[in-house]
């Protein structure tokens, strides 16, 4: 069992390489200009259809996250960093706190395709 999960990992490994260009000696100047979608999550939600339609002006959706946990940033849909809202010249910013490692990175995107 060990040894097949060792191949299936070899086997990832290599996947993530060819995806991102490491076998074929691309610098990464190459993707400097290529703009990617960045998000920031505060919190998630369950509610039923009936609650979402009944959602009027003013109601709360409490979110499943205390008021001082860290955010996700997310690029992509691929969770990269954690962070802490603050506020730039009255526009929101999120402080990065901790960076994902890059080996998690890669795996999410992996268990993604």
């Amino acid at each position: 069992m060990e040894e097949a999960m060792k191949v299936m990992e070899q086997s990832q490994e290599r996947e993530a390489q060819r995806r991102f260009g490491a076998e074929r000696n691309l610098p990464l100047s190459v993707l400097k200009n290529v703009e990617m979608q960045v998000a920031v999550e505060l919190g998630r939600a369950k509610m039923t259809i009936g609650a979402l339609l009944a959602l009027a002006a003013g109601d709360v959706i409490e979110l499943d996250r205390s008021a001082n946990a860290a955010v996700d940033v997310l690029v992509n849909g691929t969770l990269v960093a954690k962070g802490e809202v603050v506020v730039v010249d009255d526009e929101f910013g999120v402080r990065i706190t901790e960076v994902v490692a890059k080996e998690e990175i890669v795996q999410s995107t992996l268990e993604d395709k």
